[in-house]
């Protein structure tokens, strides 16, 4: 029916970029190459108690990698590597296993209206049927059939968000206090308590560090690490799923031999080896890689891992040293343990100081608020005192950081009043209004109605987040 109602130019805007939400991925589907090892119909999970298969989860993998190409174009490629489609498949599977408990259709007429409308598809007096086809065979290697159906289950999502978010609005004030907070500007004055600068003369006792060392040892401990060697395939000049094959094929070869490194050799790899890293780590010269750390966590020492495909490249690996956690001996890592004491104390003395700095603040504010000047309560409690330009919220202050705890802090001071105690990871602030720049009140009416419409979309947004991973928690993640 679908191929007669292409002919049909009939439609209404409803292409909807979906955004792409990068999630971890679960252990439980494994790496692509053991799917790719397994039969159609072999369940790999579980969605509510509903067997999953390896023809839908490769299903889903097709559909979400389809959306990233018409969304993100000739920079898919390149952007790939940050794309967890596994788990992008599974968020699918989920939500279309809730649309169609709560019965949502969409009708072939649906689909057409939607796909009439797709940009990359449309020609001079609408959908371009020839590009159309050429676009499905040459970039997504998709039959219009399944590429339509992909789009229904789209759709039907798409009903999902609405109806999840038909109860969501925004107030006249939300959207003039949010607009306030994303344009007004504030420049503030500012005393500064460093941990940094109370390091000077902290020089510890043995027993000082020994006993610090017995109180804190977890803190002290190494995380899980290894040591791999591998080997680098070039991606050739074949398509993706030629390219997996191929490094599946000198996987196999590589895992039956006793040597990885002559085995390696004999195919004309040279073998490199990482050094050990820890697990929170990026892998040396390589970089990070959500698929290998998934399959290193279960690994063992002489395991050969399956294909990992990362920056335009296969890599294959094998465990030559695995470290388990392990809290080293005081005196192998005795400087490690007197920097960790020395910041710690020096901390300790930075919020002493400005604790004191606060309570001389209030002190004098009680007896003559118009009288009271930071900077020279900076100066004799040996504190730094500084001053800002122009900032707004969700920007960054040049030597302080990010300034959105100064701006909320700014947004409900007035005239002449000073902060409470701003505890940032680098230092300790109190701070006071220097100026500020209220919005255009006339900007502000032209922009409202459009700014309200991007707000309720983002409320919306919110509330299908939080619905979705209560959504993953009740489907018992697979």
């Amino acid at each position: 029916m679908l191929k007669q109602l292409r002919q049909k130019q009939t439609a209404k805007k409803i292409w909807i970029i979906l955004a792409i939400i990068i999630v971890p991925a679960f252990t439980l589907w494994g790496t692509g190459s053991i799917i790719r090892s397994r039969k159609e119909n072999d369940v790999i999970g579980r969605v509510f108690g509903r067997p999953i298969t390896v023809r839908e989860y490769k299903d889903a993998v097709e559909a979400v990698k389809n959306i990233a190409i018409l969304q993100l174009g000739d920079s898919f490629f390149e952007m790939q590597k940050y794309l967890n489609l596994p788990a992008l498949a599974e968020e699918r599977i989920i939500l279309l296993y809730e649309a169609k408990r709560r019965n949502i259709k969409v009708t072939d007429q649906e689909v057409i209206d939607y796909l009439t409308k797709i940009p990359i598809f449309q020609g001079k007096d609408g959908l371009d049927k020839q590009r159309y086809y050429l676009i499905l065979k040459t970039r997504l290697h998709t039959q219009p059939r399944v590429f339509e159906e992909q789009l229904r289950n789209g759709l039907a999502i798409h009903k999902l968000f609405d109806q999840i978010t038909q109860d969501v609005t925004v107030t006249e004030d939300e959207v003039k206090k949010e607009y306030c907070k994303r344009n007004e500007e504030f420049a503030i004055s500012y005393i500064e308590s460093r941990p940094q600068d109370f390091t000077q003369g902290l020089v510890p006792e043995e027993e000082q560090l020994k006993e610090y060392f017995a109180k804190n040892t977890l803190n002290f401990k190494e995380p899980l690490s290894f040591n791999l060697e591998y080997v680098t395939i070039p991606l050739p000049t074949l398509s993706e799923e030629a390219a997996k094959t191929q490094a599946d094929q000198i996987y196999n070869q590589l895992k039956k031999e006793k040597s990885f490194s002559d085995a390696a050799k004999k195919l004309g790899f040279q073998v490199k080896e990482t050094g050990l890293f820890q697990e929170n780590e990026p892998i040396p010269e390589i970089g990070w890689s959500n698929q290998l750390a998934v399959t290193l966590f279960k690994s063992k020492v002489n395991n050969v891992l399956p294909p990992v495909y990362a920056d335009k490249k296969i890599y294959i690996f094998k465990v030559k040293e695995r470290k388990e956690p392990t809290v080293p001996e005081f005196a192998t890592i005795k400087e490690k343990v007197k920097d960790a004491w020395v910041k710690e104390q020096s901390f300790n003395l930075a919020q002493k100081k400005i604790e004191e700095c606060l309570n001389r603040l209030k002190q004098k504010f009680a007896s003559n608020p118009e009288a009271l000047d930071l900077e020279k309560e900076a100066n004799q409690l040996g504190l730094k005192y500084g001053s800002t330009k122009n900032f707004k919220y969700g920007s960054y202050i040049e030597g302080i950081g990010l300034s959105n705890e100064f701006f909320n802090a700014a947004s409900q001071l007035k005239e002449n009043e000073f902060s409470q105690i701003i505890n940032t990871p680098q230092a300790f602030y109190i701070i006071k209004v220097a100026s500020r720049l209220p919005i255009d009140e006339k900007k502000f009416a032209e922009e409202k109605e459009k700014f309200q419409q991007q707000l309720l979309l983002e409320k919306k947004e919110e509330r299908f987040e939080k619905f979705k991973e209560e959504l993953k928690e009740r489907s018992s993640r697979f």
